[in-house]
């Protein structure tokens, strides 16, 4: 297989990409979309710690979403991954052999719609861990390995 230049969107938790990936499976579309998140629930059963809260599981989800990706690619379909992580998660780190690169999109809001979206996901505790790390709480999670 050719090596690809893989697609994500990026954005900080309340930024809409949650609500961007749903209108997005409500059409046909040539891409094959994924959330992040849809994967931390079994992963951290497996690993017995919310994924989330554990930098030390981050790497290894991320090599797991890399693998996800690849799989779609061998299926001759484009993959679509909506993340927190950022450009800068990659810097000095190699890609896999496959990829040829990471193109990027990024959804923003400003801080007040964020604020409002992110009242009703949880716990105080999570919230403040949510704004305080720029809403990237998986900040790293995709490795380049």
């Amino acid at each position: 297989m050719k090596p690809v230049v893989l697609l994500f969107v990026a954005g900080a938790p309340g930024s809409g990409k949650s609500t961007v990936v749903t209108k997005l499976l409500e059409k046909p579309s040539p891409f094959v979309v994924f959330d992040i998140d849809w994967l931390a629930e079994p992963a951290s059963r497996l690993v017995g710690r919310d994924i989330r809260f554990a930098p030390e599981t981050w790497e290894p989800y991320g090599e797991l979403w890399f693998g996800v990706l690849h799989a779609v690619l061998q299926n001759g379909l484009t993959p679509v991954l909506f993340t927190p992580a950022d450009p800068s998660d990659f810097a000095g780190k190699p890609l896999p052999a496959w990829c040829a690169g990471l193109r990027w999109l990024l959804l923003d809001c400003d801080d007040e719609t964020r604020r409002a979206r992110l009242q009703g996901r949880g716990s105080k505790k999570r919230l403040k861990t949510l704004w305080r790390c720029g809403g990237r709480s998986l900040s790293g999670s995709i490795p380049a390995s």
